[in-house]
Protein backbone atom coordinates (compact mmCIF):
# COMPACT_ATOMS: atom_id res chain seq x y z
CA UNK A 1 0.00 0.00 0.00
CA UNK A 2 0.99 3.57 0.39
CA UNK A 3 2.06 3.62 3.93
CA UNK A 4 4.58 0.50 2.84
CA UNK A 5 5.55 2.81 0.19
CA UNK A 6 6.53 5.79 1.90
CA UNK A 7 8.36 3.99 4.89
CA UNK A 8 10.11 1.97 2.39
CA UNK A 9 11.57 5.35 0.29
CA UNK A 10 14.24 6.26 2.57
CA UNK A 11 15.98 3.32 3.19
CA UNK A 12 15.48 2.14 -0.69
CA UNK A 13 17.33 5.24 -1.84
CA UNK A 14 19.74 4.66 0.72
CA UNK A 15 20.44 0.77 0.25
CA UNK A 16 21.13 2.06 -3.77
CA UNK A 17 24.08 4.63 -2.27
CA UNK A 18 25.63 1.78 0.05
CA UNK A 19 25.31 -0.85 -2.37
CA UNK A 20 26.99 1.60 -4.97
CA UNK A 21 30.01 2.44 -2.54
CA UNK A 22 30.22 -1.10 -1.55
CA UNK A 23 28.96 -0.75 2.00
CA UNK A 24 27.81 -4.18 2.70
CA UNK A 25 26.86 -3.99 6.10
CA UNK A 26 25.00 -1.00 5.94
CA UNK A 27 22.94 -2.36 2.85
CA UNK A 28 22.17 -5.17 4.33
CA UNK A 29 20.76 -2.69 7.52
CA UNK A 30 18.67 -1.03 4.77
CA UNK A 31 17.29 -3.80 3.17
CA UNK A 32 15.98 -4.86 6.59
CA UNK A 33 14.18 -1.62 6.92
CA UNK A 34 12.89 -2.13 2.61
CA UNK A 35 11.73 -5.55 3.83
CA UNK A 36 10.06 -4.26 7.39
CA UNK A 37 8.19 -1.67 5.84
CA UNK A 38 5.40 -3.80 4.24
CA UNK A 39 4.80 -5.50 7.74
CA UNK A 40 5.12 -2.18 9.88
CA UNK A 41 2.31 -0.39 7.26
CA UNK A 42 -0.12 -3.42 8.15
CA UNK A 43 0.25 -2.48 12.16
CA UNK A 44 0.03 1.07 11.41
CA UNK A 45 -3.17 0.42 9.42
CA UNK A 46 -4.88 -1.52 12.27
CA UNK A 47 -4.97 2.41 14.27
CA UNK A 48 -8.52 3.46 14.74
CA UNK A 49 -8.81 6.99 15.67
CA UNK A 50 -10.42 5.65 19.30
CA UNK A 51 -7.18 3.94 19.94
CA UNK A 52 -5.54 7.95 19.55
CA UNK A 53 -5.47 8.15 23.41
CA UNK A 54 -4.18 4.52 24.39
CA UNK A 55 -1.36 4.28 21.67
CA UNK A 56 0.01 8.09 23.17
CA UNK A 57 -0.04 6.93 26.21
CA UNK A 58 1.81 4.06 25.82
CA UNK A 59 4.00 5.22 23.18
CA UNK A 60 4.94 8.28 25.60
CA UNK A 61 5.25 5.92 28.63
CA UNK A 62 7.73 3.29 26.79
CA UNK A 63 9.63 6.14 25.35
CA UNK A 64 10.44 8.58 28.31
CA UNK A 65 12.56 6.47 30.11
CA UNK A 66 15.28 5.67 27.50
CA UNK A 67 14.75 9.30 25.95
CA UNK A 68 15.63 10.75 29.90
CA UNK A 69 18.23 8.09 29.73
CA UNK A 70 20.17 9.81 26.60
CA UNK A 71 19.45 13.11 26.77
CA UNK A 72 21.10 13.13 30.63
CA UNK A 73 24.09 10.77 28.75
CA UNK A 74 24.55 13.51 26.40
CA UNK A 75 25.12 15.78 29.26
CA UNK A 76 26.97 14.55 31.37
CA UNK A 77 29.36 13.32 28.57
CA UNK A 78 29.10 16.74 26.74
CA UNK A 79 28.53 17.69 23.30
CA UNK A 80 30.21 16.03 20.26
CA UNK A 81 34.09 17.72 20.02
CA UNK A 82 33.24 17.81 16.58
CA UNK A 83 29.65 18.86 16.02
CA UNK A 84 28.07 18.06 12.38
CA UNK A 85 24.89 19.93 12.81
CA UNK A 86 23.14 22.76 14.73
CA UNK A 87 19.65 21.88 16.79
CA UNK A 88 17.39 22.34 14.18
CA UNK A 89 19.34 19.93 11.91
CA UNK A 90 19.29 17.37 14.81
CA UNK A 91 15.40 17.20 14.47
CA UNK A 92 15.27 16.99 10.90
CA UNK A 93 17.97 14.17 11.59
CA UNK A 94 16.07 12.37 14.18
CA UNK A 95 12.80 12.17 11.79
CA UNK A 96 14.74 10.34 9.45
CA UNK A 97 15.99 7.97 11.49
CA UNK A 98 12.11 7.26 13.04
CA UNK A 99 11.37 6.56 9.49
CA UNK A 100 14.73 4.11 9.63
CA UNK A 101 13.95 2.89 12.62
CA UNK A 102 10.40 1.94 12.35
CA UNK A 103 10.51 -0.35 9.67
CA UNK A 104 13.46 -2.19 10.85
CA UNK A 105 12.09 -3.23 13.82
CA UNK A 106 9.20 -5.01 12.52
CA UNK A 107 12.35 -7.36 11.17
CA UNK A 108 14.83 -7.40 13.91
CA UNK A 109 14.29 -6.22 17.39
CA UNK A 110 10.91 -5.36 18.19
CA UNK A 111 8.86 -8.70 16.52
CA UNK A 112 11.88 -10.92 18.06
CA UNK A 113 11.61 -9.57 21.85
CA UNK A 114 8.40 -8.44 22.08
CA UNK A 115 6.63 -9.87 19.33
CA UNK A 116 7.75 -13.67 19.45
CA UNK A 117 9.58 -13.75 23.00
CA UNK A 118 7.32 -11.98 25.37
CA UNK A 119 4.59 -13.40 23.93
CA UNK A 120 5.46 -16.47 25.10
CA UNK A 121 6.74 -16.10 28.70
CA UNK A 122 4.44 -13.80 29.52
CA UNK A 123 1.18 -15.45 31.28
CA UNK A 124 -1.81 -12.84 30.84
CA UNK A 125 -3.85 -14.06 33.62
CA UNK A 126 -0.38 -14.10 36.13
CA UNK A 127 -0.98 -11.41 38.78
CA UNK A 128 2.02 -9.74 38.04
CA UNK A 129 3.72 -8.80 34.60
CA UNK A 130 6.58 -7.24 35.20
CA UNK A 131 8.91 -10.61 36.12
CA UNK A 132 8.72 -11.69 32.59
CA UNK A 133 8.80 -8.05 31.21
CA UNK A 134 12.10 -7.77 33.06
CA UNK A 135 13.59 -11.11 32.14
CA UNK A 136 12.56 -10.42 28.53
CA UNK A 137 14.47 -6.95 28.73
CA UNK A 138 17.17 -8.64 30.20
CA UNK A 139 17.88 -11.09 27.34
CA UNK A 140 17.26 -8.12 24.87
CA UNK A 141 20.08 -6.25 26.72
CA UNK A 142 22.65 -8.91 26.66
CA UNK A 143 21.74 -9.14 22.72
CA UNK A 144 23.55 -5.84 22.39
CA UNK A 145 26.85 -7.29 24.07
CA UNK A 146 28.35 -8.38 20.47
CA UNK A 147 27.98 -3.90 20.36
CA UNK A 148 29.81 -3.21 23.13
CA UNK A 149 33.66 -1.45 22.55
CA UNK A 150 36.25 -3.96 22.09
CA UNK A 151 38.13 -3.91 25.55
CA UNK A 152 35.70 -2.83 27.38
CA UNK A 153 35.27 -4.07 30.98
CA UNK A 154 32.67 -7.34 30.53
CA UNK A 155 31.23 -6.88 34.28
CA UNK A 156 30.52 -3.29 33.81
CA UNK A 157 29.23 -3.74 30.54
CA UNK A 158 26.82 -6.28 31.41
CA UNK A 159 25.64 -4.57 33.84
CA UNK A 160 25.67 -1.05 31.92
CA UNK A 161 23.34 -2.97 29.26
CA UNK A 162 21.48 -4.68 31.34
CA UNK A 163 20.14 -1.37 33.52
CA UNK A 164 19.00 0.68 30.61
CA UNK A 165 17.88 -1.69 28.86
CA UNK A 166 15.68 -2.62 31.72
CA UNK A 167 14.77 0.22 32.32
CA UNK A 168 13.69 0.74 28.08
CA UNK A 169 12.48 -2.46 27.73
CA UNK A 170 9.57 -3.58 30.39
CA UNK A 171 7.66 -0.18 28.93
CA UNK A 172 7.98 -1.97 25.58
CA UNK A 173 7.00 -5.18 26.77
CA UNK A 174 3.97 -3.21 28.00
CA UNK A 175 3.19 -1.05 25.67
CA UNK A 176 3.23 -3.73 23.43
CA UNK A 177 0.48 -6.19 25.84
CA UNK A 178 -1.85 -3.09 26.75
CA UNK A 179 -2.11 -2.51 22.65
CA UNK A 180 -1.90 -5.48 20.72
CA UNK A 181 0.00 -3.60 18.43
CA UNK A 182 3.91 -3.71 17.31
CA UNK A 183 3.75 -0.66 16.38
CA UNK A 184 3.08 0.90 19.78
CA UNK A 185 6.78 -0.18 21.18
CA UNK A 186 7.96 0.05 17.45
CA UNK A 187 7.35 3.64 17.26
CA UNK A 188 8.43 4.30 21.30
CA UNK A 189 11.30 2.45 20.23
CA UNK A 190 11.91 4.15 17.24
CA UNK A 191 12.19 7.61 18.62
CA UNK A 192 14.36 6.34 21.37
CA UNK A 193 17.14 5.76 19.19
CA UNK A 194 16.56 8.54 16.80
CA UNK A 195 16.99 10.93 19.69
CA UNK A 196 20.18 8.92 20.53
CA UNK A 197 21.40 9.50 17.17
CA UNK A 198 20.50 13.23 16.86
CA UNK A 199 22.53 13.91 20.25
CA UNK A 200 25.23 12.57 18.45
CA UNK A 201 25.51 15.34 15.84
CA UNK A 202 24.20 18.10 17.62
CA UNK A 203 26.30 21.04 18.98
CA UNK A 204 24.29 23.13 21.92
Amino acid sequence: GIVAMLLAALPLVLLVQAVAVGQWVEAGWFTACVVGAAAAAFALRRFRRSDTRVWLRWIAAAAAPGIAIMVVAFALAGPPTVATAGPAAAIVVALQYMLLYLPVQFVLEEVSFRGLLDTHVHDRHARHGWPSALFVSALWGLWHLPLAPAGAPLVATVAQLLLVHCAVGVGLSYGWRRTGNLAVPALAHAAIDAVRNALQLVAL
